[in-house]
């Protein structure tokens, strides 16, 4: 299918669309304050895509991981446009209401663990990639990236507690 895409096969490049849209969005929507902010960076980063298609080599990398690659560009670029800092994060941990979707309070826990914490939860339980890939990815053993993702497991049941606390005020 990718070779497909990098022929110019626009039915091809919509399966790799509609196939990875969805994990895209979820990469910007946990990472940024709102999902217009998600929205519209995944559609951007289907632009870029689109433009840089024909660089995509499949023996250095997966085509999840390259696109990965291309989302962190794009959300440097973001945060930078918009002077938020990379350590501070897009997130926003303010309070919401009793109503919120699950979703907006996994947002708002993950919020208040470390860049890191954050990172690495985002990854392997939203993602869903795969513990090597990450290992890789922040240049640690596979062992001691299980050993964060347990530690950042624990953090995230503490912030879970904190981020419900608001709901009750």
């Amino acid at each position: 299918m990718i070779k497909r895409a990098q022929n110019g096969d626009v039915l091809a490049f919509s399966h790799l669309h509609d196939t990875y849209y969805p994990f895209i969005y979820r990469y910007f929507y946990y990472r940024l304050s709102n999902s217009q902010d998600a929205q519209t960076l995944s559609s951007k980063l289907f632009i870029k895509i689109i433009e840089k298609i024909g660089l995509y080599k499949p023996d250095n990398t997966s085509f999840l991981m390259w696109m990965v690659n291309l989302s962190k560009s794009l959300m440097k670029e973001y945060l930078f446009e918009n002077k938020v800092g990379l350590s501070q994060g897009a997130m926003s941990n303010s309070p919401t209401s009793r109503e919120e979707p699950p979703s907006a309070y996994l947002k708002r826990s993950l919020a208040l663990l470390s860049s890191e914490e954050r990172e690495l939860i985002i990854a392997r339980l939203i993602e869903k990639r795969p513990l090597r890939g990450i290992a890789r990815e922040i240049n640690k053993s596979a062992n001691n990236t299980r050993t964060l993702q347990h530690i950042a497991l624990y953090n995230l049941k503490d912030a879970f507690e904190e981020a419900g606390s608001y709901n009750e005020a």
